[in-house]
């Protein structure tokens, strides 16, 4: 917007819409020079510009950590409305909806999550719901999986430590499939590596994970059992159960067909 100037009886300079004065004389070494100030009208038209500058740099720096995210198209639309909440589910449901609401608080205090439980109970789906939420309230996430983290990280033009610390510029980072990996003790240096950069990072993890509290408590193998002792320190445990969704959808799309073939 251009600022037009308005010459007073007075002699002064001001804006025509605020009324500020836009010019003052100044005397330099005997010498006056008149220097242009800002009115009210171009300070807050410049606070405009700034704040719209500052929103499209969180912007960018979102759709930047959502480059490094690398999961299902299904994960990335799941949200609050499109959770299908029910008597099994309900608690997590519940807990997820808090942890978003504050998070500022999880945040400071690098509390993570971990839902664990059977296949195809909805752990990933409630942890996606956590991060694209935050993602619409403008915190950088990143959503992977530790089969895909390791695959990227097993790639010659990738510097774990870089990698690493690009995955901790997030606000939260949401690994899937713990225990999917390969058993290698390559692979499982590489998922300490990324754990235990999180947690002296002092940054929220959310991870989900097919295993029992009884199989994480109770590992043996000294790889296994630094990871989960990092994890069972960062994260806050919730159990989803019940049947699979994935055999619900069966049986529903059986009995579908069962009406349209026999009648």
């Amino acid at each position: 917007m251009g600022i037009q100037e308005i010459r007073g009886e007075d002699g002064l300079w001001r804006c025509s819409i605020c009324g500020t004065v836009t010019r003052r004389n100044v005397d330099l070494f005997g010498t006056t020079r008149c220097f242009r100030i800002k009115c009210r009208c171009q300070e807050a038209e410049d606070a405009k510009e700034a704040e719209l500058a500052r929103q499209e740099a969180e912007a960018k720096a979102v759709r930047d950590l959502k480059r490094l995210s690398m999961m299902d198209e299904k994960l990335r639309d799941a949200s609050c409305s499109t959770f299908v909440e029910d008597a099994e589910n309900r608690k997590a449901y519940r807990a997820a909806v808090r942890y978003v609401e504050k998070f500022g608080e999880m945040l400071k205090a690098g509390q993570g999550l971990m839902f664990y439980g059977p296949v195809g109970t909805g752990k990933s789906y409630t942890a996606a719901v956590i991060a694209n939420e935050l993602m619409n309230r403008k915190r950088p996430v990143i959503m992977t999986s530790f089969v895909k983290l390791l695959d990227r990280m097993s790639r010659f033009d990738t510097d774990d430590e870089d990698y690493i610390a690009q995955l901790n510029r997030a606000d939260l980072l949401f690994i899937d499939e713990l225990g999917a990996q390969r058993g290698t003790d390559t692979a499982m240096e590489k998922v300490y590596n990324v754990i235990d950069s999180r947690y002296r990072s002092c940054k929220p993890l959310i991870l989900t994970t097919n295993l029992e509290m009884a199989d994480i408590k109770n590992e043996r193998d000294i790889r296994y059992v630094r990871i989960y002792d990092r994890i069972v320190e960062m994260c806050y445990p919730i159990r989803m159960g019940g049947l699979s969704w994935r055999k619900r959808e069966a049986a529903r799309r059986f009995q579908t067909v069962k009406v349209v073939l026999e009648g």
